[in-house]
């Protein structure tokens, strides 16, 4: 049985200022791995955000808005990701 993937958040507060989206954050990436759990089993992750969270635009952390934002974007990168090792 492939050992569980493991993955690491990096996320600069230029991009996301309050704690409580970068919280969120890390929250969404580990629901990614639980989902994707199969393609990424085996290896370690280290995931580094690029597109900017800015609070106007989010008022809130919990909103559908942003967590469907942040969830597509990490899901963007890990297709990158696997697409480049194959």
């Amino acid at each position: 049985m492939p050992a569980s993937p493991k993955a690491s958040l990096l996320v600069a507060k230029r991009l996301a200022k309050r704690s409580v989206t970068r919280h969120l954050m890390r929250r969404q990436l580990d629901g990614l791995l639980l989902q994707r759990n199969q393609e990424l089993a085996g290896k370690d992750h280290l995931v580094r955000l690029f597109r900017t969270f800015d609070a106007q635009q989010f008022p809130s952390a919990a909103s559908l808005q942003l967590k469907l934002q942040v969830r597509a974007e990490l899901n963007q990168l890990f297709d990158q990701a696997l697409a480049n090792q194959g």
